[in-house]
């Protein structure tokens, strides 16, 4: 029995993996984590956010800087990778979500469920 479980899990994580979807994901993700135009802006957009804080902390937060991290954060939100990897990821997400509807129906539980960690929220 274990092994035809082993094997069925075998194909079931083969057959996933050539998803086109699942395809489509994995390219949007390494380019999101790995164009370094991206990366730049991103980088940018989190240092002034940290600046930001720490001078909203002290009062001393002007309207423009604000204006600044909201144009990064734009800049960001629609660079056309990040927009391809939101929509990507959206996606693989409903793939997923079908894989644990059919396991979980066969099982007679939510798979997902009882197989991931509890999320920290602390």
């Amino acid at each position: 029995m274990e092994a035809r479980l082993q094997q069925a899990a075998d194909r079931f994580i083969s057959t996933l993996g050539n998803n086109p979807k699942v395809s489509t994901f994995r390219n949007a993700n390494d380019d999101f984590f790995n164009d370094s135009e991206l990366a730049a802006l991103r980088k940018r957009y989190n240092e002034n956010l940290i600046i930001a804080r720490k001078k909203q902390y002290d009062g001393t937060l002007t309207q423009e800087e604000l204006n600044t991290i909201r144009t990064l954060q734009a800049q960001v939100s629609n660079h056309p990778i990040t927009q391809r990897f939101v929509q990507a990821r959206a996606e693989v997400l409903d793939v997923l979500t079908e894989c644990n509807s059919a396991i979980s129906e066969l099982l007679g539980f939510n798979y997902a469920q009882a197989a991931a960690p509890p999320a920290n929220c602390g």
